[in-house]
């Protein structure tokens, strides 16, 4: 009974712990209404519900949580089911609340246009780089030619993934260096670290071609090593058998067997 007792009161207790997590998640959000649609106002908003995503996955579970744990205590406590149902109702709504200035904002995102799609691009082709450098980094030694051969394949299949990024590269680069470019934009601290952002992007795209470059010929050369030791191996088997043959006393006693042992 007490321990029921206590699992009721730790239901509120969660509910108004919820209600409040919501509730500074929208005014997260309601502090972006001030900002303008220029870089700044742009990577803020973006920033703000790149964190937000997170939140909202974690909430939602909670959500879930609560939900199935309401109706357990309704069950068993009848008496509590219409306050439960009260709570349950509240955070829903507020939680519709939050979701719908998410998407309100997201779509003021979208009506921003090339900026806001350039940044998105930028984001996700920094995380692209990051990751393939790291792939192309590997320090894997083939133990045969069946790897080899694997792990010279896979390098070549980064290869066609980097030039399929190429286009996008440039075309990325050269809107960002345009906009870069612009007079007015020369003391502003948002496109002084965007002007960093895209030389760092530049330099990395380049060491990662070198990268790529010189991974290739390490495994080009693991290849020929372990093609010379698949050659050196089959070598010996056939030499091994011909000094066997030798080895035998087969001298022949007659003309016969001396032409057999010819053929």
């Amino acid at each position: 009974e007490l321990n029921s007792a206590h699992g009721v009161q730790t239901f509120h207790i969660e509910c108004r712990e919820t209600v409040s997590w919501i509730e500074d998640k929208k005014r997260i959000l309601q502090s972006t209404d001030s900002l303008e649609m220029d870089l700044t106002g742009i990577m803020t908003l973006q920033r703000r519900l790149s964190g937000m995503e997170r939140d909202l996955a974690a909430i939602q579970a909670k959500l879930d949580s609560l939900q199935a744990e309401s109706e357990a205590i309704g069950a068993t406590h009848p008496e509590e089911a219409e306050l439960i149902r009260q709570r349950i109702s509240q955070i829903t709504i507020i939680w519709q609340e939050l979701t719908m200035m998410l998407k309100e904002r997201d779509a003021k995102l979208e009506e921003a246009g090339d900026l806001h799609r350039f940044l998105r691009d930028l984001d996700h082709f920094q995380s692209w780089l990051q990751k393939t450098q790291t792939d192309v980094a590997s320090e894997d030694i083939p133990g045969s030619l069946a790897d080899a051969e694997k792990l010279l394949s896979q390098h070549q299949a980064i290869k066609e993934e980097i030039d399929n990024y190429t286009q996008d590269y440039a075309k990325m680069m050269e809107y960002g260096e345009k906009i870069t470019a612009e007079p007015s934009t020369q003391s502003d601290p948002q496109y002084m670290f965007l002007r960093e952002r895209l030389k760092a992007l530049r330099d990395g795209w380049t060491e990662l071609h070198q990268m790529w470059e010189n991974r290739q010929q390490l495994l080009s050369h693991w290849l020929n090593l372990q093609m010379f030791h698949r050659d050196a191996r089959q070598a010996e088997v056939l030499l091994s058998h011909q000094e066997h043959v030798l080895a035998k006393d087969d001298t022949p006693i007659n003309l016969e067997q001396a032409e057999n042992l010819i053929k």
